[in-house]
């Protein structure tokens, strides 16, 4: 009898980012992709989200690899951090490779196995996997879907993608090699779901180029277009126009100039250096004559665009009724918050601001709409199906989509991080979930979800600091502070009665004062007890005692 097949959702199934699938069969393990999660509004000072790679550590020996599907963050972000603790080969495109050496660098990690393959020739095996890898169209050059071969059957896990007959800088999906393996049998279809509540057809990228034309033919003065920064295809299609238009090219924002700079020397890019401007000297152009191309389109507070708004950049400053295009979706949990925040103090700041809510031609989404999924469903024809890459209401859409299609939505798995489906003898079972924690990642380092609950707890309540001092001489000092809590006008008498309740706790202990513990904890409680009722908020007590 045969082992089953386990696949392990570490990632991607819940959230839209955080993207990481494992394939185990026996000893062998198969990782595809390894992303970074965005954290949303709740997580205070969180910068990164990291899937956890407990289950991986625990089973190294059983790794074969990791293959990734394309250049977005939330598909490869997340390598740095796994590969500085495991050594683990990694497989991908040419341009993805070099983004994955770029994050990397950053991070000072050396001697990775880094493989490149060619999707229109190569195959390639790892423990008992057999890959073929096969061209998809995405808003990023050089993704990939693959088709596995296993011990209980083929199976294709297509991530984020799209059908483009027209792309740019790069080829269309490979319908030819899908349909060619499909023929023979597949046993799961795993797929991209995000655009699943979108009806008809993702538009091709192309389009975008005529929107940028007719913004740009009429702008009179400086203009600064914004977009993901592994965007190549937009990118190149922002500068075309620019040039057609007479403008040069300006990158602003580091995140968009290491993706520029790899395209372009991989060949994913094609512009010519005499057609741009360095930052630190674009003031010396007329502004009327540049395009600044400008990372940060999803809001971020640090991001190029940001400062520019808020007048805080160092080389670019923002002329009143400049033309600025948000040519992106605020897609990432939480951004939307921040982007239109962004948007509005643009406005503030007189500029003529194009973005989502006012002209919807200004993106194309990079994923498959319904009837993309309906045609990749029908060509594929698997006996299961595991929707990828959107939330709880996008897989059950996806489940409505298959059922419509005629297919059995009872195979279709909606499976939340962490739960393990096993495949054995053309059958399926849900197996036992595996435990998972989001690792959240600040700019000092890993913290954990009790640092998080305190760091809420400190933004909903605040603090009060409460100092008491007992002198050789047998006084006992005792100040009380606040931050957070109450405004400054309601809190004097809050603070005499708080120091009358700590003289009050510090009586009852009178026999135990030594016992700096169990004075502290009295005091904690009274006091929280105390500003409870007074003040209907429970704050934070810190309670700090010296002896001298």
């Amino acid at each position: 009898m045969k082992k089953a097949l386990r696949f392990i959702p570490l990632g991607g199934t819940e959230g839209v980012n955080k993207n990481m699938y494992l394939y185990e069969y026996g000893d062998d393990i198969l990782v595809v992709d390894c992303g970074l999660g965005f954290p949303d509004q709740t997580m205070l000072g969180v910068e990164r989200v990291l899937p956890d790679f407990s289950y991986l550590s625990d089973n190294v020996s059983k790794i074969r690899g990791i293959i990734i599907t394309h250049g977005h963050e939330d598909h490869f972000g997340a390598l740095p951090y796994l590969l500085s603790k495991l050594n683990v080969p990694v497989y991908s495109t040419r341009l993805v490779s070099g983004f994955i050496k770029n994050a990397l660098g950053e991070f000072g990690i050396k001697d990775v196995h880094l493989h490149v393959f060619d999707p229109e020739k190569d195959t390639f095996s790892l423990g008992v996997f057999k890959i073929t890898p096969f061209r998809v169209n995405h808003s990023v050059p050089d993704s990939v879907g693959y088709i596995l071969k296993t011990p209980v059957g083929k199976i294709f896990h297509i991530s984020d993608f799209k059908f483009d007959w027209t792309p740019i800088n790069d080829l269309p999906f490979d319908l030819s090699k899908v349909a060619k393996e499909a023929s023979q049998g597949v046993l799961i279809l795993l797929s991209d779901c995000l655009g699943v509540n979108n009806e008809g057809h993702t538009q091709s990228e192309r389009t975008i180029k005529n929107t940028f034309r007719s913004l740009l033919s009429q702008a009179k003065g400086q203009v600064l277009i914004t977009t993901i920064s592994s965007n190549i295809s937009r990118i190149q299609q922002a500068v075309d126009v620019s040039l057609e238009t007479g403008r040069k090219i300006v990158f602003v924002g580091r995140s968009l100039r290491d993706k520029v700079s790899i395209a372009q020397r991989l060949g994913y890019l094609k512009i010519r250096r005499e057609d741009v401007v360095r930052e630190r000297k674009a003031k010396d152009f007329p502004q009327d004559r540049l395009t600044y191309l400008v990372a940060g389109s999803y809001g971020q507070n640090d991001s190029a665009l940001s400062r520019i708004a808020y007048g805080t950049h160092r080389s670019v400053g923002l002329q009143k009724r400049a033309l600025v295009i948000f040519s992106a979706d605020p897609a990432p949990p939480g951004t939307k918050i921040l982007v239109d925040a962004l948007v509005d103090q643009l406005i503030k700041e007189g500029a003529d601001v194009h973005y989502y809510d006012i002209q919807e031609n200004l993106h194309v989404s990079g994923h498959a709409s319904r009837q993309d999924l309906a045609l990749l469903i029908n060509l594929v024809r698997p006996k299961f199906f595991i929707p990828l890459g959107g939330t709880l209401r996008h897989m059950r859409s996806y489940k409505g989509l298959v059922r419509e299609i005629g297919q059995d939505s009872k195979k279709v798995f909606e499976l939340p991080e962490g739960q393990v489906v096993e495949f054995f003898n053309n059958q399926a079972r849900l197996g036992k979930k595996i435990k998972l924690r989001d690792v959240l990642i600040t700019g000092f380092g890993q913290i954990d979800q009790k640092v998080l609950a305190e760091r809420r707890g400190l933004s909903q309540r605040g603090v009060v600091v409460v100092s008491i001092v007992f002198s050789l001489g047998g006084r006992t000092e005792i100040e009380v502070a606040s931050l957070g809590f109450v405004l400054e006008k309601d809190y004097y008498d809050l603070s005499k009665k708080a120091k009358e309740a700590v003289r009050e706790a510090l009586a009852l202990k009178r026999g135990n004062l030594k016992d700096f513990r169990l004075i502290k904890e009295e005091i904690r409680k009274r006091l929280e007890n105390f500003f409870l009722k007074a003040t209907g908020v429970k704050p934070i007590v810190l309670v700090i005692l010296h002896r001298c």
